[in-house]
Order: C-alpha cells, then sequence, then structure tokens
C-alpha cells in the first residue's frame, strides 16, 4: 500500500490572507507579470498568490486559483493577467459539477463559483487594462 505525504496547507481565502496554499504540484513560476514586479513587500505578497494562483490554474483547481487570483488583485489592483485569469477561472469548463452553467446563472448571486457575472467583470477590466495601455 502506498502511502502519501500531506502538508501542511493554507487556503487563499479570508481566514488565511498572507498565506498562499502551499501544495506539491510544482514550483512553476512566470519571468515576468506586468505590474507586479516593482519590488514592494505588497507585490512581493501578491506575486506568491499569483504564482500560487497559477499552479492552481494549470492543475485544474479553478476555485482555489480564483481565490489566489483575487487576493492577489487586493494587494496589487492592476495586475492585468490576475483579472484575466479570474475571468478564465469562472469560464465554462469540464470540471464544473451540477447544473450546465449557463443555465444555472443567477444574477442575484454572485458570490458562488462560477460566476458568469465574475467573469464578465474581470473581463471587461483587463481588456479596458490592455487597451489602455495600447492607447499609450
Amino acid at each position: 500500500m502506498a502511502t502519501t505525504s500531506t502538508t501542511n496547507a493554507s487556503k487563499c481565502n479570508n481566514n488565511n490572507m498572507n498565506k498562499p496554499l502551499e501544495m506539491n504540484v510544482g514550483s512553476y513560476r512566470r519571468a515576468h507579470v506586468s505590474n507586479l514586479d516593482d519590488g514592494s513587500i505588497d507585490s512581493v505578497t501578491a506575486r506568491k498568490f499569483f504564482d500560487v494562483g497559477l499552479i492552481h490554474l494549470f492543475a485544474f483547481h479553478h476555485e482555489e486559483a480564483a481565490k489566489c487570483f483575487e487576493r492577489c488583485l487586493q494587494l496589487c489592483p492592476d495586475v492585468t493577467l490576475a483579472h484575466a485569469l479570474i475571468a478564465h477561472c469562472h469560464s465554462p469548463n469540464y470540471n464544473f459539477f451540477g447544473e450546465s452553467y449557463y443555465s444555472s446563472f443567477n444574477p442575484a448571486n454572485v458570490e458562488e463559483f462560477p460566476s458568469q457575472v465574475i467573469a464578465e467583470r474581470h473581463s471587461r477590466i483587463a481588456a479596458q487594462s490592455v487597451m489602455s495601455d495600447n492607447a499609450s
């Protein structure tokens, strides 16, 4: 019988705001993320949340990834890629359980996951940011 090792895990949620989830899923790190690598304390912490969120996204843990990207944005609100990836996390994919994505839409409850409202809002913010960067 194989044994599995466990790690001390803390979620990317409001209860553990400064502890990114630690799972043994690798150490991938995107080389550069615009508006995130300025060296400030907030951006260093935000970068940790971004990187952990990216690992979760690649591991198809979309809900946990979205929480990490949201925490990143609380610390550094101008990270366009975090907005785009939150939209991606809330977009339809084969991992969602229950009713189909579009038939379960409830505009009154934007806190549920996945949420078309959240996906659309972050998608719009990311697109506006990219367009304003290209205009200047």
